[in-house]
């Protein structure tokens, strides 16, 4: 938490961080980030002790991480892209 604090900001608020896929879509349309496309364990939170719960999928993907990944790896690597 100390590292946390020191980089994002020094009062930590779990409430300021998106909770879900499409939030965090809304608040970063450009932003790529790989492991979306390959690690289902990036949704899971590391700091849940602290009130930050894991990061909610859509529910046309079962609300699952892992589909979510495979649908976005299935799309990038598509001929479509």
């Amino acid at each position: 938490l100390c590292r946390l604090k020191s980089v994002v900001r020094s009062n930590f608020v779990p409430e300021q961080y998106p909770p879900t896929m499409s939030r965090l879509y809304a608040w970063s349309p450009d932003e790529c980030i790989p492991e979306f496309y390959a690690d289902p364990t990036v949704f899971k939170s590391i700091h849940q002790s602290q009130g930050l719960s894991d990061l909610g999928v859509p529910s046309w993907c079962n609300n699952s991480a892992s589909d979510f990944v495979a649908y976005h790896r299935s799309l990038l690597e598509s001929e479509h892209v």
